[in-house]
C-alpha cells in the first residue's frame, strides 16, 4: 500500500506555484493511514516553502526584463562567470518578474557550480512540464546532487521517489534514509514521512513509539496528515505507552487538522462532539443482537445503538459543532460523514428533522459503499419508513451491504432485518 508519498506531484504542484508564479496540473491520489478506517489523506501544506507570490500587475508603462534587472543593480544577463550564489540569487529576483525561462538560465548556472538549492529548483523544474520539457532523468540528478549535499527539501523528495518506485526503482531503505536526514533537520513533511515509514515497519524496523514522536514533531509545524494521526492517536488509544486515550487531546490536534481541511479529522471532530465523549474503550462491539418489532423505533434504536449508553464527559456533547464538522467532511463526500449526518437529520439532533435530507446523505453515502449506509437503506425500503417500500431495491442494498462487511445484513436478506438489528 502506498503511503503519503503518493502526495508527492501535489507538493510539486506548489513547489511549481511557488517557482514560476502558476499551479501545475493537479493529480488525484490516495494515500493509507496507520489505521482500521480507510482514510484519504489530506493535503498537506509544506511550511518550509515561501508565500511570496509575484508582485501585482500594474498600469504602469511595461519595462522590459533587462530594464527590471537594471533598477535592482543587477545588470548582466545570464553568464557562466560568476560567484554560485549571486546568481542563484539573479534567479530569484527575475523569477519574481515572472520571466521564468531567465530565470531557470541563471539557476542552472548556478547548480552547476554545485549550489545545493539551485539544484533543488532545477530538479523541481525538471519534475515539471512548464519551463522546460519535462525529464525525469535530469530531474533526480540534480534533486540527489542537492541531497547529498544537505538539502532538506531534496532529501525528502529523493526519499518519496524511492519510496514510490515509479521513477526510480522502488527501495524503501533507501527512502528511510533520505526521509530520516530531512527530518533530522527539521523539515515537517520529511518528518511525517519518516514516521509514516517507522510505523509502517518498511525499509526500517517497526517503530510505533519513535513514529509518533516524529508525527508529533510534524504536527507541531502545522502538517495537516501530521495532526491528523496525532489525534486519531488520542482518539482511540491504542498506544497506551505512547499516547494514552484522551479526548480533550484528541480534540485539539484533530481541530488543527480539520481547521486546515482535513475531512477524516472533520469527520472524527464532529464523531466527538455527537457523541459527547465517545464510549468507553471496547464497548463499541458488546451489544447484544435486539428485538424491536416497532418500525417507528428502527431510526431511535438505530442511534441509540450506535451511540450507546455509557459515555464520558470529557468532551461536553454539542450536536451544533458535530453538524458543523460533519458537514464539511461530508462536502468533501467522506462517506462517514455523510451517514452520520443523515442519521442526525432523521433524528433531529442539532437540526430540524427532516427525513428526506437524511434519507439523500444516506444514499450518497451508499453509492460509496458504505456498509451502514446500504444496510441502513435496505432496511428503510423494506420497512418502508419514511419511503415507499421497494423489496427489491431494499434487497439489493442489503446483498450489497453484506458483500462490504455489515453482519447485520443478512439477517435483512432472509427477511428478518426488522426484528435483527446492530447499529452499524
Amino acid at each position: 500500500m502506498r503511503s503519503v508519498t503518493l502526495e508527492t506531484i501535489r507538493l510539486l504542484n506548489r513547489w511549481s506555484e511557488y517557482l514560476f508564479g502558476k499551479p501545475a496540473k493537479s493529480k488525484d491520489d490516495t494515500p493509507d493511514t496507520i489505521f482500521k478506517q480507510e482514510q484519504k489523506n489530506p493535503q498537506i501544506i509544506p511550511l518550509f516553502l515561501s508565500s511570496r507570490k509575484a508582485p501585482p500587475k500594474s498600469n504602469s508603462p511595461k519595462t522590459s526584463i533587462y530594464q527590471k534587472i537594471k533598477s535592482a543593480k543587477l545588470v548582466r544577463l545570464p553568464s557562466y562567470k560568476g560567484d554560485a550564489d549571486e546568481q542563484y540569487k539573479f534567479g530569484e529576483l527575475i523569477s519574481s518578474t515572472q520571466n521564468y525561462y531567465i530565470a531557470y538560465l541563471w539557476f542552472r548556472l548556478a547548480a552547476k557550480q554545485g549550489h545545493e538549492k539551485a539544484q533543488f529548483k532545477l530538479g523541481v523544474i525538471y519534475c515539471q512540464d512548464e519551463i522546460v520539457k519535462q525529464n525525469y532523468i535530469k530531474a533526480l540528478k540534480w534533486i540527489r546532487l542537492s541531497a547529498e549535499q544537505g538539502h532538506a527539501e531534496a532529501q525528502f523528495l529523493l526519499g518519496a521517489f524511492y519510496e514510490e518506485g515509479e521513477r526510480i526503482k522502488q527501495d524503501y531503505a533507501k527512502a528511510v534514509k533520505w526521509f530520516k536526514r530531512s527530518a533530522e533537520q527539521g523539515c515537517a513533511i520529511g518528518q511525517s514521512n519518516y514516521a509514516w515509514m517507522l510505523i509502517r515497519g518498511d525499509g526500517i524496523q517497526r517503530n510505533n513509539k519513535e513514529g509518533f514522536k516524529w508525527y508529533k514533531l510534524a504536527a507541531e509545524q502545522g502538517v495537516a496528515k501530521a495532526q491528523f494521526v496525532v489525534g486519531l492517536a488520542y482518539f482511540y488509544g491504542d498506544w497506551p505507552s505512547i499516547a494514552k486515550q484522551n479526548y480533550q487531546e484528541a480534540v485539539k490536534w484533530l481541530s488543527f487538522s480539520a481547521d486546515q481541511g482535513n475531512p477524516n479529522a472533520q469527520f472524527y471532530l464532529g464523531k466527538i462532539y455527537h457523541q459527547g465523549g465517545i464510549l468507553d474503550r471496547g464497548q463499541q462491539n458488546e451489544f447484544e443482537w435486539r428485538k424491536i418489532s416497532d418500525k417507528d423505533r428502527v431510526a431511535e434504536k438505530q442511534l441509540d445503538l450506535w451511540v450507546g449508553d455509557n459515555t464520558k464527559d470529557e468532551v461536553a456533547q454539542d450536536f451544533g459543532e458535530a453538524i458543523k464538522w460533519y458537514r464539511l467532511a461530508a462536502d468533501q463526500d467522506k462517506p462517514d460523514a455523510q451517514y452520520n449526518l443523515g442519521l442526525m437529520y432523521l433524528k433531529g439532533q442539532g437540526v430540524s428533522q427532516d427525513h428526506e435530507k437524511g434519507i439523500d446523505l444516506i444514499e450518497r453515502a451508499s453509492e460509496k459503499d458504505h456498509p451502514a449506509a446500504l444496510y441502513h437503506l435496505g432496511l428503510a425500503y423494506d420497512l418502508g419508513d419514511g419511503v415507499e417500500p421497494d423489496d427489491e431495491y431494499s434487497n439489493w442494498n442489503y446483498e450489497i451491504a453484506a458483500e462490504n462487511g455489515h453482519s447485520g445484513a443478512r439477517y435483512g436478506m432472509i427477511g428478518d432485518g426488522s426484528q435483527n438489528y446492530r447499529g452499524n
